[in-house]
């Protein structure tokens, strides 16, 4: 690859990208983000610039990820709305239960 500053960022993209790859399934959601924020920052810096071809392949290499890492990204946050949706479940559960005491009287009628 050749060593521009462009080149450096892309090869550096690219051995992160691998790196996540190589352990998908245990990947925090945050990794994820920051592998996304990067992809963005170094495609603003693309946008205009002389690619070599070489710089395209790392491009094409990059590419080869994309869909997998979407469905990553994709399982993460399914199950991520499956836990907030337990969690909204469990408050609306208890909050039923704890509702009654402070809203609620006891009267005792004599007869």
């Amino acid at each position: 690859m050749s060593h521009t500053p462009l080149a450096a960022e892309l090869n550096e993209l690219r051995q992160k990208t691998s790196d996540l790859m190589a352990r998908l399934d245990s990947a925090e959601y945050e990794e994820f983000v920051l592998l996304v924020e990067q992809r963005e920052q170094v495609l603003q810096k693309l946008q205009g610039s002389a690619l070599s071809e070489e710089d395209r392949d790392c491009i094409r290499s990059l590419q080869q990820y994309d869909s997998r890492l979407l469905q990553q990204m994709g399982l993460l946050k399914t199950e991520a709305a499956e836990t907030l949706f337990r969690i909204r479940q469990s408050k609306n559960g208890r909050n039923a239960y704890e509702g009654y005491g402070s809203q609620s009287y006891f009267i005792d009628k004599k007869n």
